[in-house]
């Protein structure tokens, strides 16, 4: 007996070493996460920034186990692609008890397809609303009723256009109004990378914004773990985005994972662990969601230069232009809320003394892949 309860406490000691590391570790208090998805997204902040600091987090990817950041408070973390890994990679880290990410401005940075009447290849977008695409009923597009736009159906609903008659209540997030405004006041005017080749592929494109420059907007976003592409495919995400916001959101990209890493971060937010009203989210465009009108029949080469498109963004991703660092006023005092839980935006009056992130894309880069989001820096400080 005396034995048993000597090696059932030697067990219990042991448990209790191990977890000491954990508990006694530095804990890291960014001033800016940058949330990436995967390396090619990944690359121009570590060419770019000095990020010298690796932190390994248990639970991140086995492909990105580390979180990079530099002295002065930025640090970045790579999720991999999907909505699996981008949930889990967030809340490894949110929940590590190696970050201290209460006063943490939160940037989520990726590439994603446009639709050619809100942008072009290399375009850039604020995101207001972020809306799931796959929460739904799909019905296979041959067997739908002649009446019927798409197959896309709301669950619970007996066709498209009727609200869902239930949810999973991470349908819809709503940022931050005057962050989001802050963020696209300080970055409208940047001349953003462009070249000859994004020229001639946009060209087949009727009008402007397709076929013209790249330029920063306000715009949102669809979720969705498929890479999906083509007309009736997009006129029917559009028309789910303007659904399930009450005719609010106003579509423009396509990505795979915003809607997981917002949720991970609203249930951190509500366990106290951040702010989910220092969150501000940025998708660049690498390729059109659909084809161009006088392709309506996509074939297996448009595929592959889609792929080609996408494989250049990244390559190019280094032709940014870097351009000054100003230091922004108040941020409004609010509340941001899924909107799938039926909750909404709450802003309050500034509050004095409180910085937003002193400066927002230092470059931007051909193809539409953000590079160094060269946040928020004056005179080599970091705000917060």
């Amino acid at each position: 007996m005396l034995k048993m309860l000597s090696a059932s406490s030697l067990a219990a000691v042991a448990v209790l070493l191990s977890a000491t590391p954990r508990a006694n570790a530095e804990t890291m208090t960014p001033k800016v996460l940058v949330i990436t998805m995967f390396g090619g997204e990944t690359k121009p902040w570590l060419e770019g920034e000095k990020l010298d600091r690796k932190i390994a987090v248990p639970g991140l990817s086995k492909e990105y186990p580390e979180v990079a950041c530099d002295e002065k408070g930025l640090c970045v973390m790579t999720t991999a692609m999907g909505y699996a890994n981008a949930a889990s990679s967030v809340s490894a880290l949110v929940y590590s008890n190696l970050f201290d990410l209460k006063q943490t401005y939160i940037l989520i940075a990726g590439i994603a397809g446009v639709d050619p009447e809100e942008g072009t290849l290399g375009s850039a977008h604020w995101a207001r609303y972020a809306v799931d695409g796959g929460l739904r009923h799909d019905i296979d597009p041959r067997q739908i009723a002649a009446d019927w736009p798409s197959g896309i159906v709301a669950l619970g609903a007996s066709k498209p256009g009727e609200k869902p008659k239930w949810a999973a209540g991470t349908e819809v997030y709503q940022l931050n109004e005057p962050l989001l405004q802050k963020a696209f006041a300080l970055s409208k005017d940047v001349e953003l990378a462009d070249n000859d080749d994004a020229k001639a592929y946009r060209a087949s494109y009727p009008s402007a914004p397709g076929n013209a420059a790249p330029a920063v907007s306000i715009c949102d976003t669809v979720s969705i773990d498929t890479y999906w592409h083509g007309s009736k495919i997009a006129e029917g995400m559009g028309a789910w985005s303007t659904m399930m916001t009450d005719g609010k959101a106003n579509y423009c990209t396509t990505q795979m994972e915003d809607n997981a890493s917002l949720t991970a971060l609203r249930r951190a937010a509500d366990a106290g662990l951040l702010n989910f009203d220092r969150i501000a989210l940025l998708r660049t465009a690498s390729n059109f969601d659909r084809e161009a009108p006088d392709r309506r029949t996509i074939i297996v080469s448009q595929v592959r230069r889609l792929w080609s498109c996408h494989r250049q963004c990244l390559s190019c991703g280094r032709q940014g232009r870097p351009f000054d660092h100003r230091r922004l006023g108040w941020l409004g005092k609010g509340r941001a809320e899924p909107v799938g839980e039926r909750r909404r935006l709450i802003v309050g009056a500034p509050r004095q003394g409180e910085r937003l992130l002193p400066s927002i894309l230092r470059a931007t880069a051909t193809y539409g892949n953000l590079t160094r989001s060269g946040f928020f820096r004056k005179r080599g400080r970091w705000w917060s």
